[in-house]
């Protein structure tokens, strides 16, 4: 029987920290083991409990696309990385991406100009 075991990803930085809740923005995660050496395993991030997949770029560094999702207030949510295909997450410290409602403007002011 062989086994294989990978490093724990540790997530050492996380930019930007915030993105609008209407997703598309891509975090690019810092930190360490993220390469396992079968890249064949998919890598995922969980960010406000959505489990999405993750490129991961180097043995530093991996980026993740929010996904959107409905909120009224600013908050802010949780982000875990995996490098075994979701089987496992990252432990420890887990960063935190401050989300905020897309602006909606409701009006503007001077209404001409000369």
């Amino acid at each position: 029987v062989r086994f294989n075991y990978k490093l724990p990803a540790i997530i050492a930085s996380v930019d930007p920290i915030t993105a609008p809740s209407t997703g598309g923005t891509r975090l690019f995660i810092r930190g360490k083991n993220f390469l396992t050496g079968d890249e064949s395993i998919q890598s995922k991030c969980i960010i406000n409990g959505t489990i999405v997949d993750a490129t991961v770029l180097g043995m530093d560094e991996m980026v993740c696309e929010m996904p959107d999702f409905f909120i009224e207030s600013p908050k802010s949510v949780p982000l875990l990385v995996s490098v075994n295909g979701g089987y496992e997450f990252n432990k420890g410290a887990q960063p935190r991406v401050l989300v905020h409602p897309p602006a909606i403007i409701t009006s503007v002011f001077p209404y001409s100009v000369p």
